[in-house]
Formats: structure tokens, sequence, C-alpha cells
């Protein structure tokens, strides 16, 4: 893998806006939720192909039967091929119309991680 540093990401008002969330209000950069919500987000790309991700800073305030569940992966590939088709993830992860299974079995095909905590 090549070494071009560990990369920090913070997440900004923009990436937030063009992501796919559902039971959220996004205000002032703050996503709020009263229930049970999900957000997708585009990829962050470093442009650097293997590029080490170090941390992804975020905040969060949760209630005391607050949960909450992240998935990410990496992946040098930009696309992949749906019925027969080649298409981006970011398409392919951020379509309202495309199955949250789908979408998981995405994550699960790319090896990508999980973390759940309360």
């Amino acid at each position: 893998m090549a070494d071009y540093g560990i990369r920090r990401y913070r997440l900004r008002n923009t990436i937030l806006s063009r992501g796919l969330w559902e039971g959220f209000t996004l205000e002032h950069g703050t996503l709020e939720t009263d229930g049970q919500g999900s957000i997708l987000l585009p990829a962050l790309d470093s442009a650097q192909p293997d590029c080490a991700w170090g941390r992804l800073p975020m905040d969060f305030r949760l209630g005391p039967e607050g949960m909450l569940t992240i998935r990410a992966f990496a992946s040098n590939q930009n696309a992949v091929v749906r019925n027969n088709e080649v298409v981006s993830i970011d398409k392919l992860l951020l379509a309202p119309e495309v199955s949250q299974q789908e979408k998981e079995r995405l994550f699960m095909l790319a090896n990508g991680m999980e973390h759940f905590g309360a």
C-alpha cells in the first residue's frame, strides 16, 4: 500500500446536504432526529490510491435509549456492476429507490467495517 500519510476528514454542511438521510433535519451543519433515522453520505475521496484514512471525528448526543451504527468501507473503485450495468457507488448508495438490503450487501461484499454503540 502506498504511504501518503493519514487523512483526517471533517464533515461539512455541503457533504451532509448531498447525502441521503431519512428521519433527520439538517440545520446549521447539525443533523437532528426525534426517533429512528438513517444517513448515507457520498464518497469521502482523498483522490490518492490506497490512501490510509485516519479519523473521521463525529460528535453525537444520544438519549438514554439511543443507539448508533456506523458502517464504512474503502475502495479504489468508484463503480460496481448492478443488473449488468456499471453504476457509480455514490449513485447506488444515495438512490432512495435502491433497497436498504442491497446497500447493506454492498458493504458486506466490500468488507466494510461496522461499529455499534450506545
